[in-house]
């Protein structure tokens, strides 16, 4: 999980005046009917690497994202040809 291990969620909320703290982790699976629609998704929406990529040339552009395309496939495959990619969502919930 990025920047919020066991804990770290639950003691910032208390800080900040919460009680009766109760967390969950939920498994979310990301389904695409391809690597190549992923990537499309990861153009529209992911600004910052977006930004980064605009001062790269027209050629280096296509090769991130096709290397992006191949790489997701490869790793994350359905039997449908299609590509799943699983996620980790902490769902918490306080009373103040």
């Amino acid at each position: 999980m990025s920047g919020l291990a066991d804990g770290v969620l639950e003691d910032h909320m208390e800080r900040a005046g919460f009680r009766n703290i109760v967390s969950e982790k939920i498994t979310a699976n990301f389904e695409f009917s391809s690597a190549g629609e992923y990537a499309q998704l990861m153009k529209d929406i992911a600004a910052p690497l977006t930004a980064i990529l605009t001062n790269q040339t027209p050629e280096a552009q296509a090769e991130y994202w096709q290397a992006l395309e191949e790489s997701t496939a490869q790793k994350f495959a359905s039997e449908s040809g299609g590509v799943i990619l699983p996620s980790v969502t902490l769902l918490a919930a306080g009373q103040k």
